[in-house]
């Protein structure tokens, strides 16, 4: 009989080191000020709480439960998603990709990465799946993945379930968490944009795919006005970025990264002209506080 070499504190060493590689991966194109925020965000004793609760649920029932009433995605079940997923993985350089389930439509409607730094999985409504093309989905499972290589994913499931099955906190903590995990939120969706553009490269794409992901369910979205700086967009598109400030932001703040030197390097084609990434991050900064 074969032996088994099993060695507990490597494995433990093994699973750390994979969470520290991502952090540093994303630290790369990641916006500095979510990760400043972040750093405080531990330190709020409703944040902590919470994020702590979330982690032993999820070990508990939590993850059973999703798993439960959920379809996992393969090359046999939902085969584009899978596709899309094991693309953006790759191009983003994640060697350890999570699993990904289609909840049933009674679930909330959107995307999530939930779980803790080394146990995580996304977890998509099929609202979601179907309104997004290939290359929006893709983009979607890059920004899916952003939290993963940011090492966020303890915070948005701590939102999640603040937000979805909060009769298990602590009542005290539930309304300071959430105002506190919501304003860190807006500063990681920047980052996690940004790995959604370096999947798809492709701007205007990319910006469909937020704009999917945000209620336009539906119709026509024009890519090559959609990934001009400056062009006004219309009809229902429009009307959504009207009505939502932050939206706007994400959107802007997306073409800001599209014209970095990082973001050229990274999709090999390197442009000395390119922005600082500082600079980019303080021309978003002051987007988000307008």
């Amino acid at each position: 009989m074969a032996q088994i070499d099993f060695d507990l504190a490597r494995y433990i060493a093994h699973r750390k080191g994979r969470v520290l590689q991502r952090a540093r991966d994303g630290a790369a194109y990641g916006f500095s000020r979510e990760i400043r925020h972040r750093r405080n965000l531990v330190a709020l004793r409703p944040v902590a709480f919470a994020i702590d609760a979330t982690s032993r649920r999820w070990k508990g029932s939590a993850k059973d439960d999703l798993i439960a009433a959920s379809s996992e995605v393969s090359t046999v079940q939902h085969p584009r998603l899978f596709a899309c997923l094991e693309r953006a993985a790759a191009t983003l350089g994640i060697e350890h990709c999570p699993p990904i389930y289609v909840s049933d439509e009674s679930a909330p409607v959107g995307a999530w990465v939930l779980g803790t730094d080394d146990d995580s999985l996304i977890y998509i409504h099929p609202q979601w799946l179907d309104a997004q093309s290939d290359g929006e989905l893709l983009s979607l499972m890059g920004r899916c993945l952003g939290y993963v290589q940011n090492n966020l994913v303890p915070y948005t499931t701590a939102l999640y379930y603040l937000e979805h099955d909060a009769f298990f906190f602590v009542r005290w903590i539930v309304t300071p968490a959430i105002l506190a995990l919501k304003a860190w939120a807006k500063r990681a969706d920047i980052s996690c944009d940004r790995a959604g553009l370096i999947a798809v490269q492709n701007t205007g794409i990319s910006v469909a795919s937020i704009l999917r992901s945000s209620g336009q369910f539906t119709g026509p979205l024009d890519y090559e006005n959609l990934g001009t700086s400056g062009v006004e967009i219309t009809g229902p598109a429009g009307e959504l970025l009207r009505e939502n400030a932050h939206l706007r932001h994400r959107i802007e703040a997306l073409h800001v990264f599209s014209k970095t030197y990082l973001y050229s390097q990274l999709t090999g084609a390197a442009d000395p002209s390119g922005l600082p990434t500082d600079k980019a991050d303080a021309m978003v900064a002051e987007l988000l506080s307008s």
